[in-house]
């Protein structure tokens, strides 16, 4: 079951915690998982030597010894509280962070991260293995040298020690334990903001074989070191994953998450957004499919807009938006190329000028002339590129679009009309998953586009250069 409980004070924290650089990374995977991938470090719980095995111990002993423990707010018998739930937060690797950092800090951890940790039961055993239990000497002595590495490698002034299914900050970089959607959830409480998912039930906690992803290499490299020193792991591979898909893109919730805030500006996208991320979490497949539609739709009314500076058309589908944007390139073109910009025509205007007087000269023939001649210019080097590139013949073809986005919206109008019409395609987690990526796809490509346009020349001219740009992509 997830807990649904406001931690945006903790998403606060985190993200604050990603630098520019990072963000960085994390929209160079999200615009192209499978061209930057991804590396994973999968490990299994070692439970029977280093570390565990002396946390084990010190518990049997403790049991054997007493009646009474303190939990700091009372006292509590402890054939009431089980030896069970104590020996469980020794498979919680959240436990492990938890415990070093107080190796490292004797000052209370309540105030800043246990309210992040939301199962009291939970927190409450982590603090009686450490003020009851085990000997903080005996362990810093004992790992001295991890002591040492966590402190110079892992450990950092905002640290937390709390791992969930969002980006886990280390010194020198990001990390998550991945944690693909289950299909066997079968939460029916409603959720109304992406927030509520970023402490669902603890996934490090009572794992043999677990998984870490990142960008980088070097803050899964630190980790498995530091997991070695402490003897809780066997079998580490470190690697990096291109293929299949599906693997690379487990994370890309996770990550996406962290930063589309960063991705889109306008408040009302960015509320369609988190639905569609809250839908897919809930596994309302159709409805997150639905909803990153809409998001394209506003995407594409925008383009339209922007480019030909006139109102799109109103009540069209996603598809038929996508149609309307190629459908008028391909009128704009075969209107001005062939009648109004042929290069004959503008010989004969720089005839007619130069028949004329020279204090006769308008200088806004001449300019007008000038401007002619850089359109065809432009044409004719995109008709160049184009035809090196698509084998297409004049006049045809024509799109502000790369061929790679095209795909991803010619994907996202297949999804979205397989739910819309309910065909018997099958729709699932990933072709949602699909959505969202082909969603954020063009998201990130018109942001790039929109920072290249040199916004003071003329529409035309504007459209040339980006047809120019995306020809040959």
């Amino acid at each position: 079951m997830i807990n649904n409980y406001n931690s945006s004070k903790l998403s606060e924290n985190r993200s604050s915690r990603l630098t520019a650089e990072e963000i960085k990374y994390i929209c160079s995977y999200l615009e192209n998982p499978t061209k930057t991938g991804i590396w994973t470090l999968k490990c299994k719980r070692n439970e029977y030597i280093g570390l565990n095995e002396y946390l084990k111990k010190k518990i049997d002993d403790y049991f054997n010894k007493n009646e009474i423990i303190n939990d700091g707010k009372r006292k509590i018998k402890l054939n009431d509280y089980g030896k069970q739930s104590l020996l469980n937060s020794l498979n919680n690797l959240s436990f492990i962070f938890y415990l070093f950092q107080n190796l490292i800090s004797s000052k209370e951890l309540d105030e800043e991260n246990m309210r992040y940790f939301y199962n009291y039961r939970e927190e409450r055993d982590f603090k009686i293995i450490i003020e009851n239990i085990i000997n903080i000497d005996e362990i810093k002595n004992a790992y001295s040298d991890a002591l040492d590495f966590f402190k110079n490698e892992i450990f950092f002034e905002n640290f937390t020690w709390h791992l969930t299914d969002d980006v886990f900050r280390i010194k020198d970089g990001f990390l998550l334990i991945t944690n693909p959607r289950s299909d066997d959830d079968d939460d029916e409480e409603d959720h109304d903001d992406i927030e509520d998912y970023q402490e669902n039930s603890d996934i490090s906690k009572s794992i043999n074989d677990f998984s870490m992803v990142s960008i980088r290499k070097e803050p899964l490299e630190k980790i498995k070191i530091f997991f070695e020193k402490i003897g809780i792991i066997i079998e580490p591979t470190l690697m990096p994953i291109f293929s299949p898909e599906e693997d690379v893109f487990k994370p890309y919730i996770s990550f996406l998450k962290r930063v589309y805030i960063y991705l889109i500006s306008n408040v009302s996208i960015k509320n369609k957004f988190n639905k569609s991320i809250v839908e897919y979490y809930e596994g309302d497949f159709n409805h997150c499919i639905a909803t990153t539609g809409l998001i394209l739709e506003d995407y594409l009314v925008q383009i339209y807009e922007t480019i030909f500076r006139e109102t799109s058309p109103t009540n069209l589908t996603l598809g038929e938006l996508f149609n309307s944007i190629n459908n008028k390139i391909k009128k704009i073109y075969s209107k001005n190329e062939l009648k109004t910009l042929r290069p004959d025509i503008i010989f004969k205007s720089i005839r007619g000028n130069l028949e004329k007087e020279e204090d006769k000269i308008n200088i806004s023939d001449v300019l007008k002339i000038l401007r002619q001649i850089l359109i065809v210019s432009q044409n004719d080097k995109h008709e160049v590129m184009r035809s090196i590139n698509y084998g297409r013949i004049k006049g045809d073809g024509k799109s502000i679009f790369p061929k790679q986005l095209t795909d991803n919206i010619q994907e996202a109008i297949r999804n979205r009309n397989a739910t819309s019409h309910k065909t018997t395609i099958p729709i699932g987690h990933y072709e949602a998953l699909r959505n969202v990526y082909c969603c954020i796809k063009l998201i990130i490509w018109w942001n790039n586009e929109k920072k290249m346009i040199n916004w003071e020349n003329s529409k035309e001219l504007i459209l040339n250069e980006i047809i120019d740009r995306n020809s040959v992509i």
